[in-house]
């Protein structure tokens, strides 16, 4: 993973601020690669459709 992509460097600090243990922090990171197409960018959601997929899938 290139450390320098996106806001990645200020997932690793936020994670370390938070007391992240180094397998969290590596769960963190996997999970907004794939989530963000690996740009490791804020992605922006409408609330509209977050309201949809909660309709369909309900919350657990």
């Amino acid at each position: 993973m290139n450390m320098n992509l996106g806001d990645t460097r200020l997932l690793i600090e936020a994670g370390r601020k938070h007391g992240l243990l180094r397998n969290e922090a590596i769960y963190v990171l996997a999970t907004a690669s794939l989530d963000t197409a690996r740009t490791m960018k804020p992605v922006r959601v409408k609330r509209r459709r977050v309201i949809q997929i909660f309709q369909r899938f309900g919350r657990h």
